[in-house]
């Protein structure tokens, strides 16, 4: 009797893990929590990278690198993940010094093997490990690589290889060690050998970047790109022209004694990658790189689907069980979202900028937002928060009014708040607009009270407090500046000028380096105030308006959201403030994961190739986001 429902062919094994990524890079024991409908998981292992050895010593083999796809695995499940740590630098003195070998990192019954140990003055031999290290000198061979050689799927999907050796080679010069996906390199003529190239991972877990890819390290291999598991350069006293070169993955750069800037480096943190050689005059070794545990739960389907798959199906996901078995578009974006910048008040403080949220291409650590995914709907309403309205000039004492605050950005579950308002004199229009993305300025007269940024709150802060009120000699007003998402509006000064617009921050998510969320500089009071605050140091805010200044000041400009300068009142002085700067929205995700068409709409909005395999959407106005 047929046990998939009466249908006949090969039942599918259906993994709904929502392509979830959990990166592990502690050392030591962690635990991994699967989804409840995942069966299926690419995943990827790194050991620990292997120390070299010292005096113009042979470099540390990289760690044994395992990626393997489609394991099975339980959906709502516990399992124990092991990162290896770096295997130890050289000690001259010791009883060997030879470099120490990486230790293991597992997960799923499926073990990499630590890097191998760099050979020594002492005991020129290197060790085996995942990849081995490379002998002194070229006295002793390469040690082998062992990772494709263990049992089952550890070997299966295993990768590593031996250190270099050249047994022609000159004495005074180490080899490379291995790395995961190459041989280390022979010295030659008195150049030590680089070390060999890690593996490159981006055909399961997408092209660079990714948050989990690490960061580039100076002195090691490139990691960025989505490799690991660089063997480590060999160390030297040749005074070659050039330093050795750690594998690309995270292998450290080899020492040359001739230049003493020319030391060794140890692996990067997390890549597995190989300790480069000391040269000979510093003696010690470098210590190798940890390791690190990806795991990517997979969305995956095909072949026959038995009944009880299709009712796992229906009742699994977020989305709901009406949604399947047609397809569930989803697509995971860094982000910006900047709120519109508020306005400043006539005769009072600047205007606060909009909120600044984003997950990554901006200064830490206001870039440290998660990813966002869109999913369960094929489109997305994208908010563009508007800045809030100038205040029109005016003659008289009365005319004192208070700043307008900005309206929200939104994408998806991130919020932006629009930027407060500038404080009157007086508190006139009350005080009810000051706290928004970043707070309006004070104003002196009456409540003088500062507006609070980083409303309502977020982690990390979408910005900063207004700047606070300072009264002349003569008891005039110095007014605050509207703070920005990178510090705080300047206060008022006595004697002095109002204060200035708090600094915006940079962010190159569009492809280019551009300033957003500055504060307006605090209006001039008259009298013996009649200097205005100044622009944010960004430039995205305005400068306040000057005694003596009429007419309407400037707008922020577009799609910064800057706020806007306060303005002056009186007879004749009568300067109004300019409409705060409208927010915007831009989203980066790497073109190869988007589902079958992404589309973006009015046609102001755009989308744009940009570097590193990603597409670049970009929302000045409101708009949809649409998943084909």
């Amino acid at each position: 009797m047929a046990t998939n429902g009466g249908i006949i062919g090969k039942i599918n094994n259906a993994s709904f893990g929502k392509d979830k990524v959990t990166s592990t890079t502690c050392t030591g024991t962690t635990t991994i929590t699967t989804l409840p409908g995942t069966k299926l998981a690419d995943v990827l292992i790194v050991a620990g990278g292997g120390g070299a050895g010292q005096d113009s010593g042979g470099a540390g083999g990289a760690g044994g690198v395992i990626l393997a796809p489609s394991i099975p695995i339980s959906g709502a499940a516990s399992y124990c993940a092991v990162v290896g740590a770096a295997g130890a630098a050289s000690v001259p003195g010791s009883p060997t010094a030879q470099g120490g070998c990486g230790t293991d990192s597992s997960v799923f019954s499926l073990t990499s093997i630590g890097g191998g140990g760099g050979g020594s003055s002492t005991v020129t031999t290197a060790k085996s490990g995942g990849s081995g290290g490379a002998g002194r000198r070229n006295v002793s061979p390469g040690a082998t690589g062992t990772q494709p050689t263990q049992p089952g799927n550890s070997g299966t999907f295993g990768y590593g290889n031996p250190g270099g050796y050249d047994p022609g080679g000159y004495g005074g010069a180490s080899s490379g060690g291995g790395g995961a996906a190459a041989a280390g390199t022979a010295a030659v003529c008195g150049t030590s050998g680089d070390g060999g190239a890690g593996l490159d991972v981006t055909p399961f877990f997408g092209a660079a970047p990714q948050p989990f890819y690490l960061a580039n390290t100076p002195n090691t291999g490139a990691t960025a790109c989505g490799v690991f598991g660089g063997g480590g350069a060999g160390g030297s006293e040749t005074g070659a022209c050039r330093q050795a070169s750690g594998g690309v993955g995270g292998g450290g750069d080899g020492g040359d004694s001739a230049n003493p800037s020319r030391v060794g480096f140890a692996g990067a943190t997390n890549s597995g990658g190989g300790g480069g050689g000391s040269n000979g005059n510093v003696g010690t070794g470098k210590a190798g790189g940890s390791g690190i545990v990806v795991v990517k739960e997979l969305n995956k389907a095909s072949g026959v689907w038995s009944m009880q798959s299709q009712f796992q199906a229906m009742t699994s996901g977020a989305c709901g069980a009406s949604t399947w078995p047609k397809f569930i578009p989803s697509l995971t974006v860094n982000y910006m979202v900047v709120a519109g910048g508020g306005s400043g008040a006539l005769a009072g403080g600047g205007g606060g900028a909009g909120g600044y949220r984003a997950s990554a291409y901006g200064p830490a650590p206001l870039n440290s937002g998660s990813t966002i995914t869109f999913t369960c709907s094929p489109s997305y309403t994208i908010t563009v928060g508007a800045g809030g309205a100038g205040i029109s000039c005016q003659v008289g004492e009365a005319a004192a009014a208070m700043g307008n605050k900005g309206t929200d950005s939104v994408a998806g579950p991130i919020t932006s708040a629009g930027g407060g308002g500038g404080v009157a004199r007086g508190g006139a229009g009350g005080i009810t607009n000051k706290d928004g993305g970043s707070g309006g300025g004070a104003n002196n007269d009456g409540p003088g009270a500062v507006g609070c940024g980083n409303t309502p709150p977020t982690n990390p802060p979408q910005g900063n407090d207004g700047g606070a009120k300072a009264v002349s000699p003569g008891g005039y007003d110095r007014s605050g500046g509207g703070g920005g998402a990178g510090a705080a509006g300047g206060a008022g000064a006595a004697p002095g000028a109002s204060g200035g617009g708090g600094v915006g921050v940079p962010n190159t998510i569009s492809g280019s380096d551009v300033d957003y969320a500055g504060g307006g500089g605090g209006g001039s009071g008259g009298g013996d105030s009649p200097t205005a605050g100044a622009a944010s140091p960004c430039g995205t805010g305005t400068a306040g308006i000057a005694t003596g200044v009429t007419g309407q000041g400037p707008n922020a400009a577009a799609n910064t959201g800057g706020g806007t300068g306060g303005g002056t009142v009186g007879a004749p002085d009568a300067g109004g403030t300019g409409n705060g700067g409208p927010g915007i929205v831009i989203l980066r995700y790497t073109t190869a994961c988007a589902p079958g068409g992404v589309a973006v709409t009015p046609g102001a909005n755009t989308l744009a190739p940009a570097p590193g395999g990603t597409t670049v959407a970009t929302f000045t106005v409101t708009g949809a986001l649409t998943l084909e």
